[in-house]
C-alpha cells in the first residue's frame, strides 16, 4: 500500500491537519501537501469529495479560505500566528 492510499485511508476515518498526517507517517509537510492534491483526484475518480474545513484564527475569530491546499502561518485580518490549521476530510 502507498503512502498516498494509506492518507486516503486515514482521512476516511477521521479529519486531519497537514501536520498530524505528517507526523503520523513521518514526513514532511510540504510531501503531505503534494500527496493531499494526488489523493483529492484520486478520490474524485472513485466518486468520493475531499473536504476542507478552513483554518481558523482562534484570536478574532476569522475563517481563512485558501483555494490551494496549503499550512497556514498567519492571520490575514490581525496577523496573529494563534491559528488553527485547515482540516481534511474525505466522503
Amino acid at each position: 500500500m502507498t503512502l498516498r492510499d494509506k492518507i486516503a485511508r486515514e482521512l476516511e476515518m477521521r479529519e486531519m491537519s497537514i501536520r498530524e498526517l505528517a507526523a503520523l507517517f513521518e514526513c514532511s509537510e510540504r510531501e503531505v501537501v503534494q500527496h493531499l492534491r494526488h489523493v483529492m483526484r484520486s478520490a474524485r475518480a472513485r466518486g468520493r469529495r475531499m473536504y476542507v474545513l478552513p483554518a481558523l484564527c482562534l484570536k478574532c475569530g476569522a475563517e481563512i479560505r485558501c483555494r490551494r491546499i496549503r499550512s497556514v502561518r498567519k492571520c490575514p485580518e490581525c496577523r496573529s500566528t494563534h491559528v488553527m490549521p485547515p482540516r481534511f476530510r474525505i466522503m
